[in-house]
């Protein structure tokens, strides 16, 4: 079976995606260079720029499944 996958626009739900993405340690390490998880604070701080950036930010879904997110 061949996944499809998609771009969607960021929207506020999507909060808890990122959340989970900025505390895993290996991610930030590999993604980032970043070793060190992030607080609540600074999850609402980081992804509150996301969604009033003028920037294009969209997940990335593979049928249905986030599997993550790329801005342009």
């Amino acid at each position: 079976m061949k996944l499809k996958i998609k771009l969607r626009k960021v929207k506020t739900s999507d909060k808890k995606y990122f959340a989970k993405w900025w505390r895993d340690k290996e991610l930030l390490r590999v993604t980032s260079g970043i070793l060190e998880r992030i607080d609540d604070v600074e999850v609402d701080r980081y992804f509150s720029k996301i969604i009033l950036s003028n920037n294009y930010h969209y997940l990335i879904l593979a049928g249905d499944n986030v599997i993550g997110h790329i801005s342009l």
